[in-house]
């Protein structure tokens, strides 16, 4: 080969590597960035798991059915306390409620749970008022698999005469997920858990695969081994990009990146939208109708909440539309009672967005939801919108709702 030709080919190699990493700072200015799976553990996350298989948590625990849960008796002080039985409570609670007391009982994930403020500030809490309790069974981090699997296994033997099924919008992806940083890089719970499978239009439960805390030894000491088992029912492991020996080259992250868009092409979210081709979303609704299914068969009343988080919150006031639109008629048509909180804010729209969520709700935004659901909640379900009396008013955070 003549230095000539090799001296065009070097150019060729170097023009495609230019236009390459132009290519990845235009993606990177839509979001679509390169964010490899490794096959090692970042340091924050061996810390976590080696309390985890130590034993020595204070509030989130492994749970060998339901992934994770709250620990009897845990809690982080000030902000957060579980009760003997596991879930957030300051006091205890009998098995069947007192007489004359109507009770409710939340499922669902850290919206639910209403991380980042104190009990009293918690949506849960605001709507209890003499003669009605709240039983808050929310778990930071949860989909609506593990949902349900708690209600299973803890919720039906209290009785509540109306479960709230608490769904916040992201969790279409935890429905497709098995260990959670895979989707979720950043999170603080880098611990696996069960998930669902459609197989004849029916749910079929994937048991947790780390069913033991011991089993977190194993992810410590051969993490590519075990995350690889791990990502055999994960959709995230199997259509995102992986760690490689040649990414430092700008055309092998392009190309990586096409590839990733190309296998996600029919995944939960299209173009910032539920997509209702998708697994994920065929799940949610299938959960949904399971959910609901087995508290009317339970003797109770089940009633659906979506939870919008503060980008959704900001998207329904610029534009009328929700990240979930499709997921609403897809409830209606099946018959599922639900109540999408978005509507629980409309009375603040002279605020920003991050005022009633910065993150999870703030005490003004679990004002707003208690508020909205007291009046539309009772023992037979969902009540009829009240009647327009005026503007929509937005509640204090320093006074409860509807006590």
């Amino acid at each position: 080969m003549t230095r000539l030709r090799l001296l065009a080919i070097a150019a060729v190699a170097i023009l495609v590597e230019v236009v390459s990493r132009l290519g990845l700072v235009a993606l990177e200015a839509r979001g679509v960035i390169y964010d490899p799976i490794a096959d090692t553990l970042p340091a924050v996350h061996r810390v976590v798991l080696a309390r985890v298989v130590s034993g020595a948590t204070h509030y989130i625990e492994p749970s060998s059915d339901l992934g994770w849960t709250l620990q009897p008796g845990g809690g982080v002080p000030p902000l957060y306390r579980a009760n003997a039985e596991g879930f957030r409570a300051e006091r205890e609670y009998t098995p069947d409620p007192p007489a004359g007391v109507l009770r409710f009982a939340a499922f669902g994930d850290s919206f639910t749970h209403s991380d980042d403020v104190p009990y009293p500030d918690t949506w849960s809490t605001r709507l209890e008022r003499p003669g009605l309790e709240v039983l808050n069974f929310g778990v930071g981090g949860y989909g609506l698999d593990q949902a349900l699997l708690r209600y299973r296994r803890d919720g039906k033997r209290y009785h509540a005469r109306v479960v709230l099924i608490g769904f916040m919008s992201e969790d279409i992806e935890r429905g497709v997920s098995v260990y959670r940083p895979f989707y979720h890089p950043a999170t603080h719970e880098p611990m696996a858990k069960p998930r669902f499978r459609m197989v004849l239009d029916t749910l079929a439960l994937v048991p947790n695969p780390v069913p033991k805390a011991e089993g977190y030894r194993a992810l410590l000491d051969s993490t590519s081994v075990v995350l690889a088992r791990l990502g055999a029912d994960d959709w995230f492991y199997r259509t995102r990009e992986h760690v490689g020996p040649l990414d430092a080259l700008g055309s092998v992250r392009l190309a990586k990146l096409a590839l990733r868009v190309a296998r996600q092409s029919n995944g939960p979210m299209v173009r910032g939208m539920y997509n209702p081709r998708s697994e994920a979303f065929r799940l949610a609704v299938a959960t949904f109708a399971e959910f609901v299914r087995e508290v009317r068969a339970d003797g109770a009343v089940p009633v659906v909440l979506i939870f919008p988080t503060r980008w959704d919150i900001r998207r329904y006031w610029r534009s009328g539309t929700r990240t979930y639109d499709a997921l609403r008629p897809a409830l209606d048509s099946a018959g599922l009672p639900y109540l999408d909180l978005v509507e629980a804010f409309d009375g603040c729209r002279r605020l920003d967005p991050t005022t009633l969520a910065p993150r999870h709700y703030s005490a003004l935004g679990n004002a707003q939801v208690a508020a909205f659901l007291a009046a539309r909640i009772d023992s037979n379900g969902i009540r009829p919108p009240p009647p327009a009396s005026g503007p929509a008013t937005c509640a204090t955070a320093d006074t409860p709702g509807d006590r």
